[in-house]
């Protein structure tokens, strides 16, 4: 009788094996330019780029403390899509789809996704991330130094595919905070049309005698005259908006190429 042999059979063994349980090692790397403000986490994931499924099911995160890489292992697919996404505040993952509920302001979310052939056991990933939102600034003018209104901010985005990077269509609906009289500041996400505005309201009892809604300021009417601003940019520009209540008109301001467009309303 021959002795038993005990076989121990690697990975990279047999040719005729199936390769597709061994693991696999997806090595991510945060660029020494990426915009990322300081200790900002970064959430990391990898899906199957055919089924979408998560391969990564602890979803971990990666934060910037001494070194700037994480790996993670996976089980060995033919095609995946890595992603990392950073600025999650008040939004809500559900699958690959960023949610915010209606109510909040944007987050400042920073996106990354790239399409990978596994053809080896080990992919290294440059997290070259992209700037999703804009910061927008109002300043409100008025003769008296008083802003007679209360503001909303409305739109039809709600969130962003982190896949794909395309607005998700939804209701986009939320009261800025006054930071001092007439001034406001907050965040908008990428849109996915061109409605986002400012909605003017009188409270009852105002002094002009105006009550209930007042008028839309549509951004996009100054915005679209801006030479090379789009919402489909790579990364989005912060956006100042002058609102000279005596004179009746809006002046949008791209801030990180000094070109503005005004427009006229009526109140």
């Amino acid at each position: 009788m021959l002795p038993a042999i005990l076989m121990l059979v690697s990975c990279r063994g047999l040719v005729l094996e199936d390769r597709t349980v061994c693991p696999a090692y997806v090595y991510f790397e945060r660029p020494e330019d990426c915009p990322l403000e300081d200790r900002e986490t970064v959430n990391l994931m990898v899906l199957d780029a055919r089924t979408q499924e998560e391969l990564a099911t602890d979803r971990p995160q990666m934060q910037e403390i001494e070194d700037n890489d994480y790996f993670l292992t996976i089980p060995k697919r033919p095609e995946i899509v890595s992603i990392g996404v950073a600025g999650m505040r008040m939004s809500t993952l559900v699958g690959t789809r960023l949610l915010l509920p209606e109510g909040c302001q944007g987050d400042p979310i920073y996106r990354f996704a790239k399409k990978e052939f596994l053809e080896e056991e080990t992919a290294l990933v440059f997290l070259n991330m992209t700037k999703e939102f804009s910061r927008v600034l109002v300043r409100f003018k008025s003769d008296d130094g008083v802003f007679p209104y209360n503001v909303v901010v409305s739109a039809n985005t709600c969130g962003i595919d982190l896949v794909t990077g395309r607005p998700i269509e939804g209701t986009f609906r939320f009261v800025p905070i006054e930071s001092t009289p007439g001034v406001f500041l907050f965040t908008v996400p990428r849109q996915a049309d061109y409605s986002l505005s400012l909605e003017l309201w009188a409270s009852p009892g105002s002094k002009d005698g105006k009550e209930g809604h007042v008028d839309d300021l549509i951004l996009w009417n100054a915005l679209q005259n801006i030479n090379g601003f789009s919402w489909a940019m790579q990364s989005l520009p912060d956006l100042t908006i002058e609102i000279d209540y005596v004179n009746a008109s809006a002046t949008v301001l791209v801030n990180d190429w000094d070109l503005s467009s005004t427009i006229n309303y009526i109140i």
